[in-house]
């Protein structure tokens, strides 16, 4: 979506400053500042209605973390159990 806001220029121009440290177009610092401030109001404000973009691809599975757990355990205990005579040399 296309919109136009009133900036003052020193802010502008510490938009486009600090996006060109960061490697990114100040349309995309502005977006990403905006995602920034809604994800703080929504946990201030206890809504919790606004998900950010990433929450879709990996906040999603973060009630696997109890099976990640008990899969990295079964891990280690595999490679704690080395059959006899597999060493180093």
């Amino acid at each position: 979506m296309k919109t136009g806001i009133h900036l003052p220029d020193v802010v502008c121009r510490e938009v486009e400053r600090a996006a060109f440290i960061l490697g990114m177009t100040p349309n995309q610092f502005y977006a990403e500042a905006i995602d920034e401030h809604l994800r703080r109001y929504a946990r201030k404000s206890g809504t919790g209605d606004y998900e950010p973009p990433w929450m879709a691809a990996f906040g999603a599975l973060s009630d696997l973390a109890s099976e990640n757990k008990h899969v990295l355990e079964m891990i280690d205990a595999e490679f704690e159990e080395s059959p006899a005579g597999d060493g180093d040399g």
